[in-house]
């Protein structure tokens, strides 16, 4: 999987927001020093994603399938999370 790392405040702030589309072998991952209460949120997004949250010691703790435009949810103890294309989306 090709793999983007919203490694600086602004793509951590756009994220996949204002993209037409994406692969469906890519996703952007965000990481952080420390576990944390994160809120992500699909505002101004064009295609549904997939979203799985992983703990201090990478145990998926949480995936959100097939999350729309204008959804959001937040998540306990998340040290990462990828985001990608909704499975069987074509967009």
């Amino acid at each position: 999987m090709q793999t983007e790392l919203a490694n600086t405040l602004p793509k951590q702030i756009l994220g996949l927001m204002f993209r037409r589309t994406i692969p469906n072998d890519y996703g952007m991952l965000f990481a952080f020093e420390t576990s944390r209460s994160v809120t992500v949120h699909t505002f101004f997004m064009r295609f549904p994603i997939d979203i799985t949250f992983y703990s201090e010691n990478d145990k998926v703790i949480k995936v959100v399938k097939n999350m729309k435009p204008w959804q959001w949810v937040k998540v306990d103890g998340v040290k990462k999370f990828m985001e990608t294309k909704a499975q069987g989306e074509r967009y």
